[in-house]
């Protein structure tokens, strides 16, 4: 009585048979995928101690008698969340040149303006105060000696500043996903 409607067996139209065209090209998308949502996802997991970190780390140490003895002491850690500054204070006699203490902190931006930083005579002292403040990761090896250093190694205030290493990751993923998509448009898929 009913008859029985037979299914379609021309694999054809299902796309089971691909030309190796075909499959390379799913291969490279697929691969393209799983890099984008790896590179994507990477930054999503935070730790307890990144929570409250910052993504700099400077060379720091308390009242050190040089700058030798100061990036002898530091400790490769990154600096608190809101101390995006790597700040050096350097204090030195006048006439000879010679250290008489290094400090170097992770500070917020406020303490470094361009005001602070540069030199100044100690008042009633045979001393100055060399003041530097840059922003990249242990951009603080070196210390000001004098106003002119001080300024140069003050990368914070050149304006040159690189892209985040976020801004990367997302111009690398914007540029694998428009790959995706072009390659898809290409072979009519997308």
């Amino acid at each position: 009585m009913f008859e029985r409607s037979r299914h379609n067996t021309d694999t054809t139209d299902n796309n089971i048979y691909r030309t190796p065209v075909d499959m390379a090209l799913l291969a490279l998308r697929t691969l393209l995928l799983v890099a984008v949502l790896q590179i994507s996802t990477a930054n999503l997991v935070i730790t307890a101690d990144e929570q409250h970190t910052s993504d700099i780390t400077c060379w720091t140490c308390p009242v050190k008698k040089n700058n030798d003895a100061c990036n002898d002491w530091a400790p490769d850690v990154k600096c608190p969340l809101n101390n995006t500054v790597c700040k050096t204070t350097h204090i030195l006699h006048k006439t000879t040149g010679e250290s008489v203490s290094v400090i170097k902190q992770c500070a917020p931006p406020s303490e470094c303006d361009l005001e602070a930083v540069g030199c100044t005579a100690i008042p009633n002292t045979d001393h100055m105060e060399c003041i530097s403040c840059c922003d990249k990761p242990y951009c603080n090896v070196a210390v000001p000696v004098n106003t002119t250093t001080a300024i140069k190694l003050s990368s914070y205030f050149s304006g040159a500043s690189d892209l985040h290493p976020s801004q990367h990751i997302m111009t690398f993923t914007i540029v694998v996903v428009m790959g995706y998509l072009f390659t898809s448009v290409l072979n009519g898929q997308g």
